[in-house]
């Protein structure tokens, strides 16, 4: 609703001239970053709307002129391979082109790699694999484009051309978020045909040259996933392990439903999410895990901390508060008690527009002495 909002907003008061066309060049780049963003997050089940802000604020815009580049570059095969063989082989090569766009889309968004996206085994074994609901889909999008273009139509026909650029415009972005939802749905169904992603867990380098151990390959295309997590996480030391493993522990995880296993780990998990910068899988980890064990609290109140601010920079201010609702109840350090009760209020206040909670966790905060006192066992709303 916000990227609608804005793009309505822009749309009225810059319509026209360069300022028009620089706003139509920045919300379309934004729309698809958006796009994107949604795919990948639904293709993990992860079913909330992404933050504006933070798509905004994210600096990988580099998968926007990825898509341009994929959509040139099937362009150019496909009028190569007209202009040297004729229309026989030119025709096929395009309606299939055409077919595996969303599937090449798909790819991109959850594998950040144009490499990827542009790989005709990787896109053709996927339509195979999903088989007639890919086919499904694809008349439904080609629906949603249809109703788009009849809609903009009727808009300039009956409202005239000034209001019927704002509608148009919002209508358009409306029905592009439906049609990224959609395919990010259909690769989240079907994570488990795929080829890539959640379920895919292939490794881009031998295990020589990543020091990885040759086993887990195996266990995974076994469906052996425990002894897989066994084995990634029995090479955790020192929080110096590769953060592709990190991130393949992560997805194992949550397609296998193994919180007892990443519970046992989790400190050591997390720290090396952060530490390694792979800061986009900590929330939908942290929101399966307490989905999963709905009594679970990260131990470390440091690290917890840490933690919230990761997931409220990236839009998650509800998880944020679930991470430290209850931390100064699981130390006896009174700083950190005294920071988390803090930290929690401000999220509560600026964030959620709850100061009415907001303030008796700063009535609880002023409560608490500097110092430990005798015998404390932490402190709740209820003292």
């Amino acid at each position: 609703m916000a990227l609608l909002g804005l793009s309505i907003i822009l749309s009225i008061f810059l319509s026209s001239g360069l300022l028009g066309i620089l706003a139509a060049i920045f919300i379309t780049l934004l729309q698809l970053k958006y796009g994107f963003n949604v795919i990948a997050m639904m293709s993990e089940g992860e079913f909330e709307a992404p933050s504006l802000p933070a798509t905004i604020t994210e600096s990988n815009y580099s998968i926007v002129f990825k898509q341009f580049a994929v959509v040139v570059v099937m362009f150019i095969v496909t009028a190569r391979v007209g202009d040297m063989f004729g229309a026989i082989l030119g025709v096929p090569l395009a309606i299939i082109i055409v077919l595996v766009l969303p599937m090449s889309m798909i790819v991109l968004a959850t594998e950040q790699s144009l490499r990827a996206a542009l790989n005709p085994v990787t896109l053709v074994t996927s339509v195979y694999r999903i088989g007639w609901p890919y086919l499904l889909v694809y008349l439904y999008l080609l629906m949603m484009i249809s109703c788009s273009a009849t809609f903009g139509h009727l808009a300039y026909e009956f409202v005239g051309a000034g209001a019927a650029q704002i509608i148009t415009s919002a209508s358009g972005y409306y029905f592009a978020l439906v049609m990224y939802s959609l395919m990010g749905y259909m690769a989240y169904q079907y994570r488990h045909r795929l080829p890539f992603g959640v379920a895919g867990l292939e490794f881009t380098d031998t295990p020589e040259e990543s020091g990885e151990d040759p086993r887990i390959h195996v266990l995974l295309q076994q469906g052996d996933y425990a002894r897989a997590m066994d084995l990634l996480a029995s090479g955790w030391k020192n929080h110096a392990q590769p953060s592709a493993m990190i991130e393949k522990y992560v997805k194992i995880a949550r397609f296998a439903g193994a919180w007892e296993h990443v519970r046992g780990c989790l400190t050591s998990l997390l720290t090396g999410l952060l530490k390694a910068e792979r800061t986009q899988s900590i929330p939908p980890l942290l929101r399966d895990m307490f989905a999963a064990q709905p009594e679970f609290e990260v131990g470390d109140t440091t690290l917890a901390l840490r933690l919230a601010d990761t997931v409220r920079e990236r839009g998650d201010s509800k998880l944020a508060v679930r991470l430290l609702k209850n931390q100064h109840k699981l130390t006896s350090d009174t700083k950190l008690q005294r920071e988390s009760i803090g930290k929690l209020a401000d999220i509560l206040d600026v964030d959620l527009q709850r100061p009415d909670i907001a303030a008796k966790y700063r009535a609880l905060r002023e409560r608490i002495p500097e110092k430990p006192a005798p015998n404390d066992d932490g402190l709740s709303l209820a003292d």
